[in-house]
């Protein structure tokens, strides 16, 4: 199944249906599907062929979603950037593509010097002057393109990977994995027809463009915010009935967190799920009492394969990733940050290691765009190395605990953040907590602990106490250190962001 085929089947299925609520404005599936067309001859009878880049620098709006239809009509593929990046990163990006079209908005303009693209491609803005505007996209013969054949093993997107590491790295993927990977998604987060949802995930991530797919294959109604308010978000989740969310942690945090949470109705939200980052216990525990969604949900996947695995039980295993989706095999092997080890380095259940994920499977991509050989640090064998640390319990289930570049080396021992920061958030008068390793000349690394708290009386001492106590924390994983910040850095995809903050 290609996705130009799943968009005309939804047309098909409920043309009057709303399928888009953007504002005031309610869209139905036709009304999108005329737009699209319109759009796609315009964007064919300027260049645009089979497998040409687009890049998107929109937030998310009803012209973004028309251009990303459009593109997959043609063959084209949608490449959105994060606008959140610095204008270098940007750029690379965009060179990277070698974009035939670059799409812009008013508020995203200042992001592109043209000095530093390597070469002309077209520039189309929604709402200023450029080469093109889209109103002029919406004029001319509908029809113009309807001799295309796409096939589910052309490409569809192209999304970058945020880059805190480094150089983002792009992400092809086909129609085959996106259609497959909506899903997989849909049956493991019990979505049911006709669903409403926020579309507030930005186009750039993998979860948004999930967000936007779900909904458009059960015919449901997706309403878009072009930037989160956790205000704004309860209010459409009372007002527009919505049955099921897909946010980041830090969303949920903001929205739990709101001192007049109490006034909103959520009585039609079924499900509600996320993935981006881990969500801390207490978190957890929050949103299952505020929310009180029948099912709430942990996804743990990547840009490369959305599914890893999937817990349908989060309120009663906190922390739990679960079992393998449907497409999916999961290893856990011995870590090692050289990639020395192979498939058959599997650990036992409850020893720690990397999470490594089969490459056969529809949902996963073939190789980073431009880089053979990241590529091949990346996937050996027919497998997907993750970086990521884990272990499996006694009944199967993964457990994600960091990043194979966060774990801390203390005197030989294996230091995990994420353990240490649970335990840190139980404390009541801690925020927020992060952990990370600081280079040390007897002993290695030690514990670093940036704390936001509650309380301005709280002191180091204070929580030294509180770990030295805790029946869960052995004495070498305590903090040695502890450094109190008025917030702490996150990644736009609401992940800590370990690289960003000093060491000293």
């Amino acid at each position: 199944m290609d996705l130009a085929r799943m968009f005309d089947y939804a047309v098909e299925r409920s043309p009057n249906e709303t399928a888009f609520i953007d504002g005031e404005r309610h869209y139905s599936y036709k009304e999108i599907k005329s737009s699209v067309n319109f759009v796609a001859a315009s964007l064919y009878r300027l260049g645009i062929k089979k497998g040409d880049r687009i890049a998107i620098l929109l937030r998310n709006r009803m012209e973004a979603i028309v251009l990303f239809w459009a593109t997959q009509k043609l063959g084209a593929v949608f490449s959105p950037i994060n606008i959140m990046q610095t204008k270098e990163i940007i750029h690379y990006c965009i060179n990277d593509l070698d974009a035939k079209m670059i799409v812009f908005e008013k508020t995203t303009e200042y992001l592109i010097e043209r000095g530093k693209i390597d070469y002309r491609p077209l520039f189309i803005t929604i709402d200023g002057k450029s080469d093109i505007t889209y109103s002029e996209l919406l004029q001319g013969n509908e029809y113009d393109f309807n001799h295309i054949t796409v096939h589910e093993n052309d490409l569809s997107i192209i999304l970058y990977t945020s880059g805190t590491t480094g150089i983002p790295k792009g992400v092809p993927r086909t129609h085959l994995n996106e259609y497959s990977s909506t899903l997989a998604y849909v049956f493991h987060c019990r979505y049911e027809w006709m669903d409403t949802s926020l579309g507030v995930i930005p186009l750039h991530h993998t979860m948004g463009i999930r967000s936007l797919l779900s909904m458009f294959l059960l015919n449901g109604t997706t309403i878009l915010l072009k930037n989160f308010d956790p205000n704004e978000a309860c209010q459409l989740i009372q007002d527009q009935k919505v049955t099921c969310v897909y946010l980041f942690p830090s969303m949920y945090h903001e929205i739990v967190s709101l001192t007049d949470i109490k006034k909103y109705d959520f009585e039609r939200l079924r499900v509600i799920s996320y993935a981006g980052a881990p969500m801390t216990n207490r978190l957890i525990q929050k949103c299952q009492e505020v929310l009180n969604p029948a099912h709430f949900i942990n996804q743990y996947g990547s840009t490369e394969i959305f599914t890893h695995t999937i817990c349908q039980e989060i309120i009663h295993k906190p922390g739990c990733a679960g079992k393998p989706g449907i497409h999916q095999k999961i290893k856990v092997i011995e870590a090692d940050a050289s990639r020395s080890k192979s498939e058959e380095d599997v650990v036992p259940n409850g020893v720690i290691g990397e999470v490594i994920v089969s490459m056969d499977s529809p949902e996963a991509f073939r190789g980073y765009w431009n880089k053979p050989e990241v590529t091949k640090k990346s996937v050996k064998n027919g497998w997907y190395y993750t970086g990521d640390l884990g272990y499996k319990d006694e009944t199967g289930d993964i457990y994600v605990i960091g990043r194979i570049d966060e774990m801390i080396l203390h005197a030989g021992e294996n230091i995990f953040p994420l353990e240490v920061e649970n335990i840190l958030l139980e404390h009541p008068k801690v925020k927020e907590a992060m952990i990370r390793g600081e280079d040390d000349e007897r002993w290695g690394q030690i514990v670093v602990a940036y704390i936001v708290s509650k309380d301005e009386l709280l002191t180091a001492g204070e929580l030294d106490i509180f770990c030295k106590s805790h029946s869960m924390l052995s004495n070498f994983k305590r903090p040695r250190k502890y450094i109190f910040k008025s917030s702490l850095p996150e990644t736009t995809s609401g992940k800590p962001s370990y690289k960003q903050v000093p060491s000293k």
